[in-house]
């Protein structure tokens, strides 16, 4: 004890001396405060972010900087470099703890692992793709001050809607941009009642010909597109030489001077969708007095990404002295401070007012210029609210432009979908209103008493980028085993590939989670490899053995028989890895063959897929309760993302299914309304229920012995 207040006299001893001589340079003693900046500055790809954040920069310094400390900014161009090089230099920089950047989400998700083992802070002003927020949730270390591109989707279907248009089609691109509006189109278009007639992708080499006619096909009122530009005015000229009424809508990425100068007086009537800043924030009049020209679409939020990198460098200087060598306030915790601060209501073009308030210790509440500064409170990543604008091409006073017709929230007050209180656009779910009603009037009960069990599972896909599938199939079979069902008892077809990858570390593991139990450990995969097959799988259903099917579902009109298939859908079928499928006639057509041969009792289907309502639409059978995270026209969406192997470790219905059917004593109903009303993106199916027979049935009943 002696020895250890010696030690403490002494330490106190030595910070006194190095503070008085100074020794010690606290923190807010720099010459200047840096932040990063990633994003191209030259090529096509650039806009004029270089000249905002200058602008923004040189008014803040000018006005006192951080308690008298000026902000530079590095910059960094990603035109033609590799992203990952360039975010490494300035990670390795120890003055700055913040990057501004990138403007891709193909470049955010190639860098982000990097912001996590350094600890540094990483903020998008324009990379909108809607699976970062599921990816980075929770992670604290990467934002967005622009929501994702499902919001743009939900402004385009919500005015579409209130032109009472009933049919769309969609043409994407099959990058990162496109997918967001491939994903969510569907489930928007559910919400609303719309009907998503086609899905059409869009590659560059693409025949815009081919590509117009399949979109046109059943004739929608409108096609809704985020093709480029250039695609987009081949698009108008194809569309206006066609016999047909529908219309073309579009997505941000057509705004630029290209369509005008292109097609002339020909652009007249060209809509489209873009972010805008907050319409009553001033920031556009401000922009445009200050360039003679209004700000470009992303300049609200690349405006924002500057504010928050300056108001936390503010709080981490703030905290600076002697108390900080005790107990140094991480950057990620100043970040949250920041921008959950309840204090002075402080707006865009006022940030000294903020920094001033911040230095005192306070907590402003601060505003950006494209809206609020508030983010999804549970996860996140994304600001809640973000405005966009109707844009529509016509010629005013002589002058042929875009021109803003209206505006629009993305914020939870639209009312499509269900979000919960500070919560972003991502976190959409389906509303309660779509909630399919219980069967009371039952068409089948089962005569023979449930005697045994036996399960099938099945993962269609193969290859690294699946590895989400065959990672479910192993956590279903693992919750078979923990409740004691008899390896025998369960048939388990997977390719098995995943585990044995070189990119798998350590190999042979399988997660469904990070960090969690290895699901491959002990697993018995009775068919794999290219043993993988619809042809096997029927023949192992309806108990046929042959050369290629030794083990086969030993069942009767006693066993209770839980069937679980994950893959890649699209309507009315499930791909498999070898380029087979399997479609809504053939599962049918197998399931009817087992009532024929008395091959069950009872049977609960669950299909995860896109598109997995569908493999229902010829379903008929007695005894058959069908279950699937996704309507016929949406998308089935992967959760816990692992950076480290950038890979997704599961699918999201898949997840809430095995957490509801671990809590005792649920039945098939609540099973269903724990899995709809918990999953975000896309509306969990139920089928063929009033085929089944009582839905207050155990889920026990088809998960343990």
């Amino acid at each position: 004890m002696l020895r250890s207040a010696r030690i403490s006299i002494i330490l106190g001893l030595i910070i006194i001396v190095a503070v008085v001589t100074g020794v010690i340079v606290f923190k807010n003693h720099p010459t200047s405060i840096t932040v990063g900046v990633l994003l191209p500055l030259t090529g096509p790809d650039s806009v004029d972010s270089q000249e905002l954040l200058n602008w923004m920069n040189k008014r803040f310094n000018q006005s006192g900087g951080i308690d008298g400390t000026p902000v530079e900014l590095v910059y960094k161009d990603t035109a033609g470099a590799d992203v990952r090089d360039l975010a490494q230099e300035l990670l390795n920089d120890p003055s700055i703890h913040i990057v501004i950047g990138p403007q891709k989400s193909s470049e955010l998700h190639a860098i982000a692992q990097l912001f996590f083992d350094k600890k540094k802070l990483l903020i998008s002003p324009m990379a909108t793709a809607g699976d970062i927020f599921r990816a980075y949730g929770k992670k604290d270390f990467v934002w967005r001050t622009c929501q994702s591109d499902i919001a743009q989707v939900r402004a385009i279907l919500d005015e579409l809607a209130k032109r009472k248009v009933t049919s769309v089609s969609l043409i994407y691109p099959p990058d990162s941009y496109g997918s967001t509006f491939f994903q969510w189109t569907g489930f928007f278009c559910t919400e609303l009642g719309i009907d998503l007639v086609n899905t059409v992708g869009c590659s560059k080499s693409a025949d815009l010909n081919k590509v117009l006619d399949e979109a046109l096909a059943g004739e929608p009122e409108y096609i809704i597109s985020a093709s480029s530009a250039q695609e987009s005015v081949e698009l108008v000229r194809l569309l206006h030489a066609r016999p047909t009424k529908s219309k073309l809508f579009f997505t941000d990425a057509t705004e630029t001077n290209y369509m005008v100068k292109e097609l002339g007086p020909d652009s007249i009537g060209v809509e489209l969708m873009s972010p805008a800043a907050d319409p009553g924030s001033g920031f556009e009049s401000n922009y445009f007095n200050s360039f003679g020209y209004y700000p470009y679409d992303m300049a609200a939020s690349t405006c924002d990404a500057y504010l928050l990198a300056v108001y936390t460098e503010a709080r981490q200087k703030s905290q600076a002295g002697i108390a900080s060598l005790l107990h140094h306030e991480p950057i990620e915790e100043s970040f949250k401070k920041i921008i959950n601060g309840a204090g002075t209501k402080i707006k865009w073009n006022e940030p000294e007012r903020a920094v001033t308030l911040i230095m005192k210790g306070d907590l402003p509440d601060v505003e950006g210029a494209s809206g609020p500064l508030e983010f999804d409170r549970d996860f996140g990543v994304d600001p809640i609210e973000s405005f966009y604008s109707l844009n529509r091409v016509e010629q005013r006073a002589g002058v042929l432009d875009f021109f803003t017709i209206r505006r629009f929230s993305s914020s939870e007050s639209r009312g499509i979908g269900r979000l919960d209180e500070k919560a972003s656009a991502a976190s959409t779910r389906a509303s309660l209103k779509l909630l399919q009603p219980v069967p009371t009037g039952w068409k089948y009960l089962p005569t023979a008493d449930r005697k045994n069990l036996r399960a099938v599972i099945i993962s269609a896909s193969s290859g690294w980028e699946n590895y989400r599938h065959q990672a479910d199939t192993l956590a279903v079979y693992q919750l078979l085993r923990e409740n004691g069902v008899d390896d025998k008892d369960i048939i388990l077809f997977s390719v098995d590939d995943v585990p044995w990858m070189p990119q798998n570390t350590p190999r042979g593991d399988m997660h469904n989670k990070i960090d969690g139990a290895n699901l491959r450990k002990n697993a018995i995969i009775d068919y794999s490899g290219y043993s993988v097959s619809p042809e096997n799988i029927r023949q192992v259903l309806l108990g046929r053995k042959t050369q290629a099917t030794p083990i086969v579902l030993d069942s009767n009109e006693n066993s209770n028989l839980l069937i679980y298939m994950v893959g890649h859908g699209m309507p009315r079928a499930v791909n498999f890895s070898d380029g087979e499928q399997i479609n809504d006639a053939d599962l049918a057509g197998i399931i009817d063959e087992m009532h024929a041969a008395k091959k069950y009792r009872q049977m609960l289907l669950i299909v995860e897929a896109c598109n997995g309502e569908s493999m229902s639409m010829q379903l008929e059978t007695p005894g058959v309760l069908f279950l699937t995270g996704s309507s016929r026209i949406e998308s089935s969406f992967a959760v816990n993302y692992d950076p480290k192997i950038s890979q997704w470790l599961s699918d999201e219905f898949t997840t809430q299914a095995i957490k509801a059917m671990k809590e005792p004593n649920t039945n098939l109903e609540q099973l269903y309304v724990a899995c709809y009303t918990h999953v975000a993106g896309s509306h969990v199916m139920m089928a063929n229920s009033a085929q089944f027979g009582d839905l207050r049935t155990e889920v026990s009943q088809f998960t343990t012995p």
